[in-house]
Formats: C-alpha cells, sequence, structure tokens
C-alpha cells in the first residue's frame, strides 16, 4: 500500500510507502524516508499546471539525495488538450529519471491507455519496475501490461463500491492474472 500522509509517526513493524504528488512535498518526505517508510517523489497528472519550470532538476537532485522511487506520476484526463499534453511530457521527464536513477515508479493512469502505452513503448519499463496504482483497467489492459513485465497491481477502493461486480465479471488471462 502507499500512503499519502506526510507524517513522521512510526508505526513499529509496519513498512510504509508515503507518495507525494507534487514538488512542494518532496523536502517534507525526504526527511521522512527511513528504514520502515520508503518515499516516492513525483508529479500527480492532475498537478501539472502548477510545476515550477526547474522542476526536474529539482527531482533529479532529490532523487541523488535519497532511494526514492518516482511518483505518483501518470495519466488522467483532462478536458485542456495543452494540459493532456503536458502530462505526457512530465510522464516522460519521469519515465527518463527512473531509468537514469535505476529507480521504480508508482503510477495513476485514469482511461488514457492509448497515450500511456505509446509512452511506455517509447521508454520502456524502467529497471526498477512499475506499480500501477489503484488499477480499474479492462482485463485486456491488464493483460497487455503483464506482456512487459516487471509490472505490479494495486487495487483501489473501486472495488468496493456498490455495483463494481455488476459491470465486471472475474476474467483471467492465461498467465493466471485476474480482474474482478
Amino acid at each position: 500500500m502507499h500512503c499519502h500522509c506526510l507524517s513522521d509517526s512510526d508505526q513499529a513493524g509496519i513498512y510504509s510507502v508515503v507518495s507525494t504528488v507534487s514538488w512542494d512535498e518532496w523536502d517534507r518526505a525526504v526527511s521522512l524516508e527511513g528504514d520502515e517508510r520508503a518515499i516516492s517523489l513525483g508529479i500527480h497528472p492532475t498537478f501539472v499546471a502548477t510545476l515550477p519550470a526547474n522542476w526536474h532538476e529539482r527531482l533529479s537532485i532529490r532523487l541523488a539525495q535519497s532511494a526514492a522511487m518516482i511518483g505518483e506520476c501518470g495519466l488522467h484526463p483532462h478536458k485542456s488538450r495543452d494540459i493532456r499534453l503536458l502530462q505526457e511530457e512530465v510522464l516522460g521527464w519521469q519515465f527518463s529519471l527512473a531509468h537514469t536513477y535505476n529507480r521504480a515508479m508508482v503510477l495513476h493512469v485514469t482511461g488514457m491507455w492509448d497515450r500511456f502505452f505509446s509512452l511506455l513503448d517509447h521508454y520502456g519499463v524502467p529497471p526498477g519496475g512499475l506499480l500501477m496504482h489503484d488499477f480499474a483497467g479492462s482485463v485486456e489492459v491488464l493483460a497487455r501490461l503483464q506482456g512487459y513485465g516487471k509490472i505490479l497491481f494495486s487495487y483501489g477502493p473501486s472495488l468496493m463500491k456498490k455495483g463494481f461486480y455488476k459491470k465486471r465479471s472475474l476474467s483471467c488471462n492465461s498467465n493466471g492474472a485476474c480482474l474482478f
């Protein structure tokens, strides 16, 4: 699991990953990194419009100072074409940094699978792998992602919503991975 709570309270024996969504959280997250708390530093797609011009240099410096993963980052539908293109540019930078620093990425992708696969084909899975956070894609998207290797999936609260199971039936692909 991961959380977005930038708290320094320790829960003995509980390992957590604190994911940032905006550049202004990075310093605080780096200060929280420890034996039982990993961090991920990134730009969530809904925050791309608020980035300072030198955000990628700042992120590179923070990655050099820590063992942080990259994220939560990704693509999220937006009515503005300019914002969607900026999301792709920012995600591309984060893919490049993941390769440069050999880090895993925590990804938030909502609906924009064609654009995401285009970026994934271009950059490839970073050596540290990918975690698809709160995955709610189709079984076809799941099967395609598994073909890239080194990708983990987490499922979010949508699984608990009333009527979710009526919209989706249990489907399994040839690798034995199932999507409800």
